[in-house]
């Protein structure tokens, strides 16, 4: 009887480290945090998510548009603004103002908030080649994720965004849609001629 029993007993404690077992092997095949699932396909890291657009203060971050989970877009940023990018867990800034006064004062902003800074001046309505080429440099750093983009408005981020969709591979009118709901819009014509458009009808 007694050996009976103490089978019995290890039996059922088998049982129970293979559903534990079990149990476990499920827990470590799931995505956990550090691999969630993106819009699009692909992984990539929670701490990389851009701030939500509800944590915004828009005083501080003027016209914030979040373009993607890793890349969000406003307007001029002043001190303060450095800072809340900061605080809401941006990695980098990255500046398309072409006054290098401005820059030297943002850089220094930057320093003292410790937080990634880079100055891509946009010379001209919109970017060329080069600055669409250094940016994409940039975007590839995970160290930059996730980043701020601005300009010296949001005329000026749209139009790169709206180029740098196109050259990634979306279709040139829904490229151009991306670029207006970021804020393009003084710059649409010399966007619409750099992606091959035609112009509105209307404007025929």
């Amino acid at each position: 009887m007694r050996r009976h029993c103490r089978r019995h007993a290890l039996l059922a404690a088998a049982v129970g480290l293979a559903v534990a077992g079990g149990f476990l092997g499920q827990a470590e095949a799931q995505p956990g945090p550090a691999q969630r699932a993106q819009p699009g396909g692909g992984t990539a890291p929670m701490p990389g998510l851009a701030p939500t657009g509800d944590e915004i203060s828009e005083r501080r971050i003027p016209r914030y548009h979040r373009a993607t989970p890793r890349i969000a877009l406003s307007g001029p940023l002043t001190e303060l603004g450095v800072r809340e990018a900061k605080r809401l867990g941006f990695n980098s800034i990255i500046d398309l103002q072409p006054d290098p006064a401005r820059a030297a004062e943002e850089r220094r902003n930057a320093e003292f908030a410790r937080i990634r800074y880079h100055h891509l001046p946009v010379q001209g309505p919109v970017p060329d080649d080069e600055v669409l080429r250094r940016f994409g440099e940039l975007l590839a750093d995970p160290g930059n994720l996730p980043a701020l983009v601005h300009g010296a408005s949001v005329d000026q981020t749209g139009a790169l965004w709206a180029l740098w969709r196109a050259r990634n591979g979306v279709p040139p009118q829904i490229a151009l849609v991306d670029g207006e709901t970021a804020g393009l819009s003084a710059s649409l014509g010399a966007v619409r001629a750099r992606l091959d458009l035609p112009a509105p009808a209307a404007a025929r």
